[in-house]
Protein backbone atom coordinates (compact mmCIF):
# COMPACT_ATOMS: atom_id res chain seq x y z
CA UNK A 1 0.00 0.00 0.00
CA UNK A 2 -1.10 2.38 -1.28
CA UNK A 3 -2.39 0.78 -3.30
CA UNK A 4 -2.87 3.30 -6.53
CA UNK A 5 0.87 2.98 -6.84
CA UNK A 6 0.27 -0.95 -8.11
CA UNK A 7 3.46 -1.92 -6.31
CA UNK A 8 3.92 -5.81 -6.53
CA UNK A 9 6.16 -7.03 -3.88
CA UNK A 10 7.40 -10.66 -4.80
CA UNK A 11 9.10 -13.22 -2.41
CA UNK A 12 12.64 -13.62 -3.78
CA UNK A 13 13.67 -16.20 -1.06
CA UNK A 14 11.83 -17.56 2.36
CA UNK A 15 12.77 -14.41 3.92
CA UNK A 16 13.08 -11.93 1.70
CA UNK A 17 10.50 -10.24 -0.02
CA UNK A 18 11.68 -7.18 -2.93
CA UNK A 19 9.88 -4.24 -4.50
CA UNK A 20 10.42 -1.23 -6.07
CA UNK A 21 9.37 2.11 -5.41
CA UNK A 22 9.70 4.95 -7.99
CA UNK A 23 9.50 7.95 -5.42
CA UNK A 24 10.01 9.18 -1.95
CA UNK A 25 6.94 8.32 0.37
CA UNK A 26 4.85 6.70 2.66
CA UNK A 27 4.19 2.90 2.10
CA UNK A 28 3.17 0.21 3.63
CA UNK A 29 3.31 -4.03 3.72
CA UNK A 30 1.07 -6.45 4.96
CA UNK A 31 2.15 -9.77 5.48
CA UNK A 32 -0.75 -12.88 5.42
CA UNK A 33 -4.24 -12.63 5.42
CA UNK A 34 -4.91 -11.32 8.79
CA UNK A 35 -5.47 -7.72 7.49
CA UNK A 36 -3.18 -5.07 9.71
CA UNK A 37 -2.16 -7.39 12.50
CA UNK A 38 1.42 -7.05 10.52
CA UNK A 39 2.33 -4.68 8.55
CA UNK A 40 5.68 -2.71 7.90
CA UNK A 41 5.95 0.92 7.32
CA UNK A 42 8.74 2.15 4.84
CA UNK A 43 9.57 5.77 5.32
CA UNK A 44 11.09 6.70 1.80
CA UNK A 45 12.34 9.99 3.03
CA UNK A 46 14.12 12.19 0.70
CA UNK A 47 18.25 12.78 0.86
CA UNK A 48 19.01 15.20 3.45
CA UNK A 49 20.61 18.64 2.33
CA UNK A 50 20.67 20.74 5.61
CA UNK A 51 22.26 18.92 7.86
CA UNK A 52 24.21 21.59 10.93
CA UNK A 53 27.51 21.54 10.74
CA UNK A 54 29.30 20.09 13.83
CA UNK A 55 32.11 22.53 13.30
CA UNK A 56 29.49 25.71 14.10
CA UNK A 57 29.68 27.03 17.66
CA UNK A 58 26.32 27.90 17.82
CA UNK A 59 25.41 24.23 17.92
CA UNK A 60 25.14 22.61 21.44
CA UNK A 61 26.33 18.69 21.06
CA UNK A 62 23.66 16.02 22.86
CA UNK A 63 25.33 12.47 23.35
CA UNK A 64 23.30 10.17 25.72
CA UNK A 65 22.06 13.84 26.75
CA UNK A 66 19.13 14.24 29.62
CA UNK A 67 17.42 17.23 30.47
CA UNK A 68 20.17 19.11 33.03
CA UNK A 69 22.76 18.95 30.30
CA UNK A 70 20.59 20.85 27.99
CA UNK A 71 19.42 23.37 30.52
CA UNK A 72 23.32 23.75 31.93
CA UNK A 73 24.21 24.21 28.08
CA UNK A 74 22.05 25.48 25.65
CA UNK A 75 22.59 29.62 26.76
CA UNK A 76 23.74 30.86 23.74
CA UNK A 77 22.97 28.06 21.22
CA UNK A 78 21.13 28.54 17.94
CA UNK A 79 21.03 24.85 17.40
CA UNK A 80 20.41 21.23 19.78
CA UNK A 81 22.18 18.24 17.80
CA UNK A 82 20.90 15.03 19.31
CA UNK A 83 23.20 12.59 18.46
CA UNK A 84 22.64 8.73 17.70
CA UNK A 85 21.22 6.86 20.71
CA UNK A 86 19.09 7.62 23.21
CA UNK A 87 17.96 10.77 25.09
CA UNK A 88 15.82 10.46 28.44
CA UNK A 89 14.95 14.36 28.82
CA UNK A 90 12.29 13.45 31.58
CA UNK A 91 9.06 14.35 29.97
CA UNK A 92 8.37 18.23 28.60
CA UNK A 93 11.10 20.76 27.33
CA UNK A 94 10.29 24.46 26.87
CA UNK A 95 12.62 25.43 24.46
CA UNK A 96 14.37 29.04 25.29
CA UNK A 97 14.58 31.52 22.43
CA UNK A 98 17.61 31.67 21.64
CA UNK A 99 16.76 27.74 20.13
CA UNK A 100 16.05 28.09 16.76
CA UNK A 101 16.58 24.53 15.31
CA UNK A 102 16.30 21.02 16.75
CA UNK A 103 17.84 18.32 14.88
CA UNK A 104 17.37 14.77 15.70
CA UNK A 105 20.53 12.53 13.63
CA UNK A 106 19.10 9.66 12.20
CA UNK A 107 19.36 6.62 15.12
CA UNK A 108 18.21 9.02 17.96
CA UNK A 109 15.46 8.39 20.18
CA UNK A 110 14.51 11.40 21.98
CA UNK A 111 12.21 10.54 25.49
CA UNK A 112 10.37 13.57 25.93
CA UNK A 113 8.65 16.14 24.40
CA UNK A 114 8.73 19.63 22.60
CA UNK A 115 7.47 23.36 23.35
CA UNK A 116 7.75 25.77 20.81
CA UNK A 117 7.03 28.77 22.53
CA UNK A 118 8.57 31.50 19.92
CA UNK A 119 8.25 32.32 16.18
CA UNK A 120 10.14 30.54 13.29
CA UNK A 121 11.58 27.01 15.09
CA UNK A 122 12.45 24.30 13.07
CA UNK A 123 12.59 20.53 14.67
CA UNK A 124 13.88 18.09 11.97
CA UNK A 125 16.23 15.45 10.79
CA UNK A 126 16.12 11.80 10.42
CA UNK A 127 15.65 10.79 14.57
CA UNK A 128 12.32 10.15 16.61
CA UNK A 129 10.67 11.74 19.40
CA UNK A 130 9.50 9.50 21.31
CA UNK A 131 6.25 9.33 24.57
CA UNK A 132 7.22 6.03 25.59
CA UNK A 133 8.18 7.11 29.03
CA UNK A 134 5.60 9.43 30.29
CA UNK A 135 1.69 9.09 30.93
CA UNK A 136 -1.29 8.73 28.92
CA UNK A 137 -2.30 12.52 27.84
CA UNK A 138 0.86 14.03 29.92
CA UNK A 139 1.61 16.19 26.97
CA UNK A 140 1.46 16.46 23.37
CA UNK A 141 4.54 15.14 21.62
CA UNK A 142 5.60 18.86 19.68
CA UNK A 143 3.20 21.83 20.55
CA UNK A 144 2.64 25.43 20.17
CA UNK A 145 0.26 27.98 21.43
CA UNK A 146 -1.90 29.50 19.41
CA UNK A 147 0.47 33.11 19.56
CA UNK A 148 3.24 31.49 17.57
CA UNK A 149 4.02 31.11 13.71
CA UNK A 150 6.42 29.77 11.61
CA UNK A 151 7.15 26.25 12.91
CA UNK A 152 8.45 23.49 10.47
CA UNK A 153 8.36 19.73 11.70
CA UNK A 154 10.61 17.94 9.04
CA UNK A 155 11.78 14.33 8.23
CA UNK A 156 11.29 13.18 11.88
CA UNK A 157 9.41 10.09 13.61
CA UNK A 158 7.01 10.72 16.85
CA UNK A 159 6.11 7.04 18.48
CA UNK A 160 3.96 5.96 21.43
CA UNK A 161 2.67 9.40 21.65
CA UNK A 162 0.59 9.99 24.45
CA UNK A 163 -1.70 12.41 23.40
CA UNK A 164 -1.38 14.59 19.78
CA UNK A 165 1.81 13.74 18.07
CA UNK A 166 1.82 17.17 16.08
CA UNK A 167 0.09 20.25 17.41
CA UNK A 168 0.74 23.44 15.78
CA UNK A 169 -1.74 26.22 17.05
CA UNK A 170 -1.07 29.69 15.55
CA UNK A 171 0.19 30.07 11.90
CA UNK A 172 1.96 29.65 9.04
CA UNK A 173 3.51 27.04 10.33
CA UNK A 174 4.66 23.35 7.85
CA UNK A 175 4.71 19.34 8.99
CA UNK A 176 5.75 17.46 6.13
CA UNK A 177 7.60 14.08 6.01
CA UNK A 178 7.15 13.17 9.26
CA UNK A 179 5.97 9.51 10.53
CA UNK A 180 3.77 8.73 13.55
CA UNK A 181 4.21 5.40 15.00
CA UNK A 182 2.59 3.46 17.72
CA UNK A 183 -0.80 5.56 18.71
CA UNK A 184 -1.76 2.64 21.42
CA UNK A 185 -4.43 4.44 23.16
CA UNK A 186 -7.22 6.47 22.50
CA UNK A 187 -6.68 10.18 22.20
CA UNK A 188 -3.85 9.62 20.25
CA UNK A 189 -4.81 12.47 17.53
CA UNK A 190 -2.05 12.81 14.92
CA UNK A 191 -1.61 16.44 13.45
CA UNK A 192 -3.30 20.06 13.68
CA UNK A 193 -1.60 22.90 11.99
CA UNK A 194 -3.87 26.08 12.17
CA UNK A 195 -4.16 29.00 9.40
CA UNK A 196 -2.23 29.11 6.68
CA UNK A 197 -0.21 25.96 7.44
CA UNK A 198 0.65 22.87 5.42
CA UNK A 199 0.70 18.90 6.08
CA UNK A 200 1.91 17.21 3.42
CA UNK A 201 4.46 14.23 2.82
CA UNK A 202 3.56 11.98 5.83
CA UNK A 203 2.56 9.11 7.58
CA UNK A 204 -0.31 8.89 10.41
CA UNK A 205 -1.04 6.06 12.95
CA UNK A 206 -3.88 7.68 14.91
CA UNK A 207 -6.13 6.25 17.24
CA UNK A 208 -8.22 9.12 16.98
CA UNK A 209 -8.65 11.76 14.73
CA UNK A 210 -5.47 11.79 12.36
CA UNK A 211 -5.50 14.93 10.45
CA UNK A 212 -7.50 18.05 11.74
CA UNK A 213 -9.26 20.52 9.84
CA UNK A 214 -9.89 23.77 11.86
CA UNK A 215 -9.04 26.97 10.30
CA UNK A 216 -8.39 28.96 7.40
CA UNK A 217 -5.98 28.25 3.98
CA UNK A 218 -4.74 24.81 5.38
CA UNK A 219 -3.74 22.47 2.82
CA UNK A 220 -3.27 18.86 3.12
CA UNK A 221 -1.32 16.76 0.41
CA UNK A 222 0.08 13.46 0.07
CA UNK A 223 -0.70 11.56 3.26
CA UNK A 224 -1.10 7.72 4.01
CA UNK A 225 -3.16 7.20 6.89
CA UNK A 226 -3.84 4.07 9.13
CA UNK A 227 -6.55 4.45 11.72
CA UNK A 228 -6.67 2.40 14.60
CA UNK A 229 -10.47 1.88 16.54
CA UNK A 230 -10.99 5.16 17.31
CA UNK A 231 -11.58 8.87 15.64
CA UNK A 232 -11.73 9.90 11.64
CA UNK A 233 -9.34 10.21 9.22
CA UNK A 234 -10.02 13.90 8.52
CA UNK A 235 -11.71 16.04 11.29
CA UNK A 236 -13.59 18.60 10.46
CA UNK A 237 -14.65 19.76 14.04
CA UNK A 238 -15.65 18.95 17.91
CA UNK A 239 -18.07 22.50 17.26
CA UNK A 240 -19.29 24.50 15.48
CA UNK A 241 -15.98 26.51 13.58
CA UNK A 242 -15.72 29.03 11.24
CA UNK A 243 -13.28 27.98 8.62
CA UNK A 244 -12.79 28.33 4.79
CA UNK A 245 -10.65 27.58 1.70
CA UNK A 246 -9.45 24.25 2.95
CA UNK A 247 -7.63 21.21 0.94
CA UNK A 248 -6.94 18.04 0.75
CA UNK A 249 -4.89 16.06 -2.05
CA UNK A 250 -3.91 12.95 -2.61
CA UNK A 251 -4.74 11.01 1.10
CA UNK A 252 -4.45 6.83 1.25
CA UNK A 253 -6.23 5.44 3.95
CA UNK A 254 -4.45 1.85 4.22
CA UNK A 255 -6.20 0.71 7.09
CA UNK A 256 -8.91 1.88 9.59
CA UNK A 257 -10.03 -0.54 11.95
CA UNK A 258 -13.21 0.93 13.37
CA UNK A 259 -15.37 -2.06 15.01
CA UNK A 260 -18.08 -3.07 12.99
CA UNK A 261 -20.79 -3.29 15.97
CA UNK A 262 -19.56 0.51 16.49
CA UNK A 263 -22.49 3.27 17.36
CA UNK A 264 -19.44 6.05 17.64
CA UNK A 265 -20.54 8.87 15.26
CA UNK A 266 -16.45 9.88 15.85
CA UNK A 267 -15.73 7.74 12.67
CA UNK A 268 -15.27 7.68 9.02
CA UNK A 269 -12.69 8.80 6.43
CA UNK A 270 -14.39 12.18 6.99
CA UNK A 271 -16.03 13.53 9.72
CA UNK A 272 -17.56 16.54 11.51
CA UNK A 273 -18.63 15.47 15.58
CA UNK A 274 -20.92 18.33 16.73
CA UNK A 275 -21.67 17.99 20.38
CA UNK A 276 -23.26 20.96 20.23
CA UNK A 277 -23.50 24.25 17.51
CA UNK A 278 -22.17 27.81 17.52
CA UNK A 279 -23.93 28.46 14.76
CA UNK A 280 -20.43 29.07 12.56
CA UNK A 281 -20.07 28.34 8.89
CA UNK A 282 -17.38 26.24 7.03
CA UNK A 283 -16.96 26.73 2.95
CA UNK A 284 -14.75 26.08 0.41
CA UNK A 285 -13.61 22.59 1.21
CA UNK A 286 -11.86 20.41 -1.35
CA UNK A 287 -11.45 16.76 -1.03
CA UNK A 288 -9.49 15.30 -4.31
CA UNK A 289 -7.82 12.29 -4.97
CA UNK A 290 -8.92 10.27 -1.88
CA UNK A 291 -8.05 6.52 -1.62
CA UNK A 292 -9.27 3.47 0.79
CA UNK A 293 -7.75 0.88 0.34
CA UNK A 294 -8.94 -1.85 2.46
CA UNK A 295 -13.11 -2.14 3.51
CA UNK A 296 -14.23 0.54 6.21
CA UNK A 297 -17.17 1.11 8.47
CA UNK A 298 -18.53 4.95 6.07
CA UNK A 299 -16.63 7.34 4.16
CA UNK A 300 -18.12 10.19 5.06
CA UNK A 301 -20.44 11.15 8.50
CA UNK A 302 -21.86 15.12 8.65
CA UNK A 303 -24.54 14.82 10.66
CA UNK A 304 -25.77 17.85 12.79
CA UNK A 305 -28.22 15.76 14.74
CA UNK A 306 -29.23 12.46 14.91
CA UNK A 307 -26.35 10.81 16.23
CA UNK A 308 -27.79 8.89 18.77
CA UNK A 309 -28.88 9.22 22.26
CA UNK A 310 -26.59 11.40 24.27
CA UNK A 311 -24.31 12.45 21.27
CA UNK A 312 -25.55 16.07 20.80
CA UNK A 313 -25.77 18.01 17.90
CA UNK A 314 -26.56 22.17 16.88
CA UNK A 315 -26.48 24.91 14.86
CA UNK A 316 -23.83 24.73 11.95
CA UNK A 317 -23.53 25.27 8.23
CA UNK A 318 -21.28 23.67 5.33
CA UNK A 319 -21.22 25.36 1.91
CA UNK A 320 -18.98 24.72 -0.94
CA UNK A 321 -17.81 21.44 -0.39
CA UNK A 322 -16.46 19.90 -3.61
CA UNK A 323 -15.45 16.29 -3.66
CA UNK A 324 -13.48 14.62 -6.80
CA UNK A 325 -11.65 10.94 -7.68
CA UNK A 326 -12.78 9.01 -4.50
CA UNK A 327 -12.76 5.55 -4.28
CA UNK A 328 -13.72 3.73 -1.11
CA UNK A 329 -13.91 0.36 0.03
CA UNK A 330 -16.62 0.26 2.51
CA UNK A 331 -17.92 -2.70 3.92
CA UNK A 332 -22.07 -3.35 3.48
CA UNK A 333 -23.28 -4.18 6.83
CA UNK A 334 -26.50 -2.61 7.12
CA UNK A 335 -26.92 -0.49 10.06
CA UNK A 336 -27.35 3.17 10.75
CA UNK A 337 -23.65 3.83 11.48
CA UNK A 338 -22.75 2.08 7.91
CA UNK A 339 -24.13 4.61 6.29
CA UNK A 340 -22.87 7.96 4.75
CA UNK A 341 -24.26 10.07 6.43
CA UNK A 342 -26.28 13.60 6.38
CA UNK A 343 -28.46 15.16 8.64
CA UNK A 344 -29.11 19.23 8.71
CA UNK A 345 -29.58 20.47 11.82
CA UNK A 346 -32.91 22.16 10.58
CA UNK A 347 -33.75 23.94 7.31
CA UNK A 348 -31.65 27.04 7.99
CA UNK A 349 -28.62 25.34 9.51
CA UNK A 350 -26.89 22.71 7.16
CA UNK A 351 -25.42 22.08 3.81
CA UNK A 352 -25.40 24.02 0.90
CA UNK A 353 -24.06 23.32 -2.51
CA UNK A 354 -22.20 20.02 -1.95
CA UNK A 355 -20.47 18.44 -5.35
CA UNK A 356 -19.45 15.01 -5.52
CA UNK A 357 -17.80 14.09 -9.07
CA UNK A 358 -16.44 10.65 -9.92
CA UNK A 359 -16.99 8.95 -6.77
CA UNK A 360 -16.72 5.46 -6.27
CA UNK A 361 -17.76 2.93 -3.84
CA UNK A 362 -16.45 -0.24 -3.82
CA UNK A 363 -15.86 0.19 -7.63
CA UNK A 364 -19.35 1.95 -8.84
CA UNK A 365 -19.54 5.16 -9.88
CA UNK A 366 -21.64 7.26 -7.65
CA UNK A 367 -24.65 8.83 -8.99
CA UNK A 368 -27.98 10.90 -7.74
CA UNK A 369 -29.98 7.50 -8.64
CA UNK A 370 -27.78 5.04 -6.82
CA UNK A 371 -26.25 7.24 -3.84
CA UNK A 372 -28.50 5.37 -1.42
CA UNK A 373 -27.85 2.18 -2.92
CA UNK A 374 -24.74 1.65 -4.18
CA UNK A 375 -23.36 4.39 -2.53
CA UNK A 376 -24.72 3.60 1.23
CA UNK A 377 -25.61 7.56 1.40
CA UNK A 378 -28.38 8.33 4.01
CA UNK A 379 -30.15 12.13 3.72
CA UNK A 380 -31.77 13.70 6.62
CA UNK A 381 -33.66 16.48 6.32
CA UNK A 382 -33.96 18.48 3.12
CA UNK A 383 -29.87 17.54 2.54
CA UNK A 384 -30.98 15.78 -0.51
CA UNK A 385 -31.59 18.87 -2.05
CA UNK A 386 -28.27 20.37 -1.34
CA UNK A 387 -25.95 17.65 -2.60
CA UNK A 388 -25.05 16.26 -6.36
CA UNK A 389 -23.44 13.36 -7.67
CA UNK A 390 -22.02 13.80 -11.18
Amino acid sequence: YPSRFGIEPLWSDRDTIRFQISHAGQYVVAFGNSGPRHGLVVAADPWENDKPSLDDPGVLICENSDRDFLEQNWDNKRTLYFKKGPHELGGEVVLPPNVREVYLEGGSVVYGSFHCNYDNVKLYGRGMVSGLHMKWREDHSIESPSSVSGIIVDGIAVADFVQFAVRLLGSDNAIRWTKCYGAWRFNNDGFVAWQRSTMEHSFIHADDDAIKLYDDDVAVNDIVIWMEVNGSALQLGWESLAAKNVSVRNIDIVFAEWQDTSKNPNLGVINLRLPHGRGNTMENFRFENIYVDTPVLKFIDLRMKDMGEGKGGGRHKMKNFYFKNIHVQQKRLGTENNRNAFAPWDDEWGYENFVFEDVYVNGVKITDKNAESDGMFSFGGNSREAISFR
